[in-house]
């Protein structure tokens, strides 16, 4: 009878070879199994209430008290929370850490619970990628709105207001005008991160933004009068594609990286026929906006951020274009070009109607 490879006794030495080598194997899998697990924890506890608990020092008997936790799990939860540098030890009390505190204020730049609302609504593009592509037009309501809020700055934080200021400076054609008083539209304007930054930077512009999912709209709205400048903002629940009004505004920004190839030439045509004689395009590039350099660059966090983000925004239609593709492509629409500024990981091109 022949022997059976799973008859041979292995070598001690053989063991632990092969153990070695699958936990070398396994190594950077485990390391991200471990951050969804965080993540996970961290979604738990601010939906139970523990990290807002936290801001102030609090004991576990104090926290299982305000969440309605038991003792217990309360104190599991923060023992884990402990351990991942969310919450700190003061003697006997818990204390939410430094940067979580910072990521959980209502006027920080991108607040953590929009943040993770994103990784998770976003994880589930990525799993859907092998899916038939949709358009972002269709995602449901609660997705687009997770989408709008995780994937603008917070206009409620002053930092941002100020950064938007700073933008509108390396655009000094552009802020020549909204300093004046110039009418602004934005096309696809979201939940109205960048649209109410600019408008609240600059005290004399008055805006319309345009955004085809009520829910972010509504949204929007509601932002613009926490920040207080409804009175310059109208906002419009409609297709971008059907446009605005023609020969009317100074400036528009058009959120091109949302917009699926076959609506692109169209959309250059409405935004051309909606400016002003001399009017201004301000066109954001793709995030992270240039592809890696080499293979070992795509090896680095920006590297593989660039390729996951090639296929969210594929499965949406939409194509990825480099800031030179993105600048051929409105100059053949018709624009000229006027300049590049950076603007957080990626460039605004500023481009203006021929007179």
């Amino acid at each position: 009878m022949a022997t059976r490879e799973a008859d041979i006794p292995l070598s001690r030495d053989t063991v632990m070879g092969e153990l070695q080598a699958y936990g070398t194997a396994s190594q950077q899998l485990n390391t991200w199994i471990a951050g969804e697990q965080a993540l996970g924890l961290l979604r738990a506890a601010h939906a139970a209430g523990i990290l807002a608990a936290t801001e102030t020092p609090r004991t576990t008997n104090e926290i299982a008290r305000v969440t309605g936790l038991d003792s217990q799990r309360a104190a599991d939860i923060l023992y884990a929370l402990n351990a991942h540098g969310v919450v700190e030890r003061e003697g006997e009390a818990y204390r939410l850490a430094a940067n979580f505190a910072l990521l959980l204020a209502p006027t920080a730049f991108q607040t953590l619970p929009d943040l993770l609302a994103r990784s998770a609504m976003m994880a589930g593009v990525l799993e859907a990628s092998v899916a038939p592509d949709h358009a972002y037009t269709v995602l449901s309501a609660q997705d687009a709105l997770v989408l709008a809020r995780g994937a603008a700055p917070n206009p409620l934080s002053p930092v941002f207001v100020a950064y938007m200021g700073m933008v509108a400076a390396q655009l000094p054609e552009l802020r020549a005008r909204w300093d004046a008083g110039a009418r602004h539209i934005e096309f696809g304007c979201g939940a109205g991160g960048g649209l109410l930054g600019f408008v609240a930077a600059h005290l004399r512009l008055t805006a319309v933004g345009v955004e085809i999912h009520g829910t972010v709209l509504a949204e929007a709205r509601r932002r613009a009068e926490a920040v207080g400048i409804a009175d310059r903002v109208e906002l419009r629940h409609a297709d971008a594609l059907d446009g605005a009004e023609a020969d009317t505004y100074d400036s528009a920004f058009w959120a091109q990286q949302f917009f699926a190839a076959a609506s692109r030439p169209a959309m250059y045509a409405v935004v051309m026929r909606t400016l002003k004689p001399g009017g201004f395009l301000i066109l954001p590039t793709f995030v992270p906006s240039e592809p890696p350099a080499s293979e070992e660059a795509l090896h680095t966090p920006a590297g593989q951020a660039y390729a996951l983000s090639r296929i969210r925004f594929g499965h949406w239609g939409v194509p990825a274009l480099t800031a030179d593709e993105l600048h051929a492509e409105a100059e053949a629409a018709g624009f000229a070009f006027v300049r590049r500024a950076p603007f957080s990981t990626s460039f605004l091109l500023l481009f203006q109607r021929p007179v």
